[in-house]
């Protein structure tokens, strides 16, 4: 008899790792499909020569960043990716520096993903050529134009 007791222990202790398991985890919002991506324009490839020399091994471009913003619960990742990736970009190009000011050209990463989620709900994720092809056909706006959620 004591010997069902043990075996009842044993799968017990085999079973809680199975209910940690089950715990509702946070949701990843970007959705990744092989062929999607395969199917993505590529850049031009440049041998470092006819760039005209090297590229340096570091490069800090976090004078240029937006404030760091927390998507919440939402798996709007994509979203968020994009419109600080733009920011970025635009704060280089516009020699921009200083949050203040960044953050008052930051693009909005709801806009984006508001458009290119996949369910009605903000639990479902989104492709990343999606939002790629959304900028390229239609652009972004403003935080200021369309807050962030």
């Amino acid at each position: 008899m004591r010997r069902y007791y043990f075996l009842d222990f044993l799968f017990l202790l085999l079973l809680l790792p199975c209910s940690s398991l089950a715990q509702p985890s946070p949701d990843n919002g970007l959705l990744w499909e092989d062929e999607q991506y395969g199917e993505s324009p590529m850049m031009a490839y440049y041998a470092l020569s006819d760039r005209g020399g090297d590229i340096p091994a570091i490069k800090d471009f976090k004078a240029f960043c937006p404030t760091p913003q927390d998507q919440g619960n939402t798996a709007s990742c994509v979203g968020y990716a994009l419109a600080h990736g733009l920011t970025i970009a635009r704060s280089i190009q516009k020699k921009w520096r200083g949050r203040t000011n960044i953050d008052a050209h930051a693009h909005s990463a709801s806009f984006i993903y508001n458009q290119i989620k996949l369910d009605e709900d903000c639990e479902s994720g989104a492709y990343l050529t999606a939002g790629l092809r959304l900028l390229q056909q239609q652009g972004d706006c403003l935080i200021s134009d369309f807050k962030n959620t």
